[in-house]
């Protein structure tokens, strides 16, 4: 569940800053103050699924998910709550 949570929030989050990307492209080219809400809206959406993903991969660490690759590769139950 952990590895789905984060994978489809970093999935989302791709799709959502290139909207505002766009939304932002259109807001300089046609001078639109609508087009500017919108790509700040996306992209404030696109950093909360970062740090979703983020929190989603620290929990991972903290809980010893080896489920996740990284987690497998990079800890182990043996370190200290610090080092992980």
């Amino acid at each position: 569940m952990t590895e789905q949570i984060g994978t489809y929030s970093l999935s989302l989050a791709v799709v959502v800053t290139a909207g505002g990307v766009l939304a932002a492209i259109m807001a300089f080219r046609f001078e639109s103050h609508r087009a500017l809400v919108w790509a700040r809206r996306l992209m404030l959406v696109g950093a909360g699924l970062i740090t979703l993903a983020c929190l989603t991969l620290l929990v991972a660490l903290v809980s010893d998910n080896f489920a996740l690759v990284y987690v497998a590769e990079y800890s182990e139950k043996a370190l200290p709550f610090g080092y992980k």
